[in-house]
């Protein structure tokens, strides 16, 4: 995000949508979630999902999240948002969870990830 508090106020109090209040539009307990980040290159998607402290992934996002997988890669990652330096996370690839990675090389395996994801050739089309 590329906002200026200082200049533009506090995004959070006057610009954070609040999907709560659409609510009542979907059935049952279903509701909007918000993806923290996303990109398209060459024919492909990716997925950000960003989560600070060690806070769980309610199952209704980790279906959604699945579902975001069939054509896309996603990552759900747990640290600091400020600087973006992943404490853990994972990918999500045709609805597959891979394993969690955590540590000391939580960020290079992360950079490392999003770098190969972007080398890789259009999979826009594949079976």
């Amino acid at each position: 995000m590329r906002h200026n508090c200082e200049r533009d106020g506090c995004f959070e109090k006057k610009y954070r949508c609040q999907l709560g209040k659409l609510d009542h539009l979907f059935p049952g307990k279903n509701g909007m979630t918000d993806i923290d980040g996303y990109c398209f290159v060459n024919g492909k998607k990716i997925f950000l999902e960003w989560k600070s402290g060690n806070g769980a992934v309610p199952e209704r996002q980790i279906t959604a999240l699945k579902a975001l997988s069939i054509d896309s890669l996603v990552l759900v990652a747990w640290g600091d948002p400020k600087e973006m330096l992943p404490d853990a996370f994972f990918a999500i690839q045709d609805r597959e969870i891979g394993k969690i990675i955590k540590g000391e090389t939580a960020p290079i395996e992360f950079d490392r990830t999003i770098k190969q994801w972007v080398n890789e050739k259009d999979i826009s089309r594949r079976a």
